[in-house]
């Protein structure tokens, strides 16, 4: 009997270790990726013309996506993005004249890059939205339409406020231009501009979700994101448009402290835009006279379409401008080959 007594607690204590081992996050059952996409490496140049910004804390690999993951966690799914080169971290410094830390302000790890995500779950074409946030100057096409995004960016309780400011601008501007004549004067625009503002502050926390919970580890930043927002855990049965854009961290928050430059600052939700040329401040490379060629400097293009011919099918000129439509991509559907 004393014999077998140390052999039933080394059994006990496998079992037991064996449970703990699975019930860990980060442990090999929870490194195992619900899908994952992938994309060709070097091609972080938008249409293939763009160029980048002639600064300090900018460098060709940046911006480059490699590849895309989901992983089951606790409470929800954790994402995972990876770029060419290792995510350039805030350092201590003073940024503007009043002597503010960056690290004070880029809490997160990175400054230099926003990463969108947009999730068309049902597959129902024209059933979502199709206009990505502001300052990305692109959409997603019809038969992606998506019902929930994820922004990743440095400040993103700015950027929600940002967004939710100028949803109930439009929101507000678009029912005062629907309204005339009589019945105009027996509304209380104060009472209606508040329940507005409601009304947008409960879609935004319903469709468009942004990441607190960031870890950063050389060239990979991985987000999670809870189930009540997302429906479940992330499916590869979803469709997936992600696209990156450069973050001008330091330039917007010294600009949005000027006096009369906020609103134009935050209008682009610190997303740094394109013009022809090069530049210290935006990326270069511009369509002349193409005021809404998209800053997106990479994509997750399908096998059959190239992203440089994605980025590069807009109209500029007209009355009715078409902006760039990308292509979701569903990762069940990618891996066997089928589109």
């Amino acid at each position: 009997m004393n014999r077998s007594t140390p052999s039933r607690r080394a059994v006990l204590l496998a079992l037991l270790t064996t449970s703990l081992l699975l019930a860990v996050p980060g442990s090999a059952a929870a490194d195992t990726p619900l899908f994952e996409l992938r994309d060709a490496r070097g091609d972080d140049h938008g249409n293939g013309k763009m160029v980048y910004p002639l600064r300090w804390e900018f460098e060709k690999g940046d911006f480059d996506l490699i590849a895309f993951r989901a992983y089951p966690a606790d409470g929800g799914t954790r994402f995972e993005v990876e770029l060419g080169r290792s995510i350039r971290q805030p350092e201590r410094g003073a940024i503007d004249a009043l002597g503010t830390d960056l690290t004070s302000i880029a809490r997160h790890g990175f400054f230099t890059f926003n990463i969108d995500i947009y999730i068309d779950k049902d597959r129902v074409p024209g059933s979502g939205g199709v206009s990505m946030i502001p300052g990305r100057l692109a959409e997603v096409r019809s038969e992606d339409a998506w019902d929930r995004a994820v922004v990743v960016t440095p400040r993103p309780g700015l950027v929600r406020t940002n967004l939710r400011r100028m949803w109930t601008k439009q929101l507000n501007r678009a029912l005062r231009e629907d309204v005339d004549g009589p019945a105009a004067d027996s509304l209380d625009e104060s009472d209606l501009e508040r329940q507005r503002a409601q009304q947008v502050r409960a879609t935004l926390a319903e469709s468009v979700y942004f990441p607190q919970q960031i870890r950063v580890r050389g060239r990979e930043i991985s987000f999670f994101v809870p189930s009540e927002f997302l429906g479940g855990t992330a499916s590869a049965d979803w469709a997936y448009v992600v696209a990156i854009t450069g973050s001008d961290l330091v330039s917007s928050f010294d600009l949005a402290a000027g006096a009369g430059l906020a609103d134009a600052v935050s209008d682009d939700l610190m997303a740094i835009q394109i013009s022809p040329g090069t530049w210290q401040d935006r990326f270069g490379g511009g369509r002349e006279e193409a005021p809404n060629q998209p800053p997106i400097v990479d994509i997750f293009a399908p096998e059959d379409r190239s992203q440089e011919r994605i980025l590069s099918e807009f109209t500029s000129r007209g009355e009715t401008p078409m902006p760039v439509r990308l292509p979701g991509i569903v990762p069940s559907e990618a891996a066997s080959g089928s589109r």
